[in-house]
């Protein structure tokens, strides 16, 4: 993936009559990524890659577990290795974590606050 400089570069290389091998041999590409950019209209945006979590097949159930429990990772963690589960409680606590509602999150939050004036 080229940033957009890089692929600035490429074309206005281009556009100045240079050829693809001097272009290469100037940027530091293979020649092949030099008739990639030259053949792309505009450069590519970065896609982030879709990731599988381990907890994936169980989060229904540790869902219902959590909201109808509040079972904890510690309570949770040998249920779901008799299920199958084979990660780590870290990633079962960031998963609970993400669960809580947005109010018990900002009931925990410490707002500051200062005065500035006259005294």
């Amino acid at each position: 993936m080229l940033r957009l400089e890089k692929w600035m570069d490429i074309k206005s290389l281009h556009k100045e009559g240079h050829s693809i091998k001097a272009i290469a041999r100037q940027t530091g590409r293979s020649r092949n990524t030099v008739r990639r950019v030259l053949r792309e209209p505009t450069p590519a945006s970065f896609q982030k890659p879709e990731r599988h979590s381990l907890l994936d097949p169980f989060k229904t159930y540790l869902r219902d577990c959590w909201e109808g429990c509040g079972l904890s990772a510690v309570r949770l963690l040998p249920e779901i290795q008799a299920m199958g589960y084979g990660g780590s409680i870290s990633t079962l606590r960031r998963y609970l974590h993400s669960l809580k509602p947005e109010h018990e999150r900002l009931r925990k939050l410490i707002v500051r606050l200062f005065h500035f004036g006259t005294h």
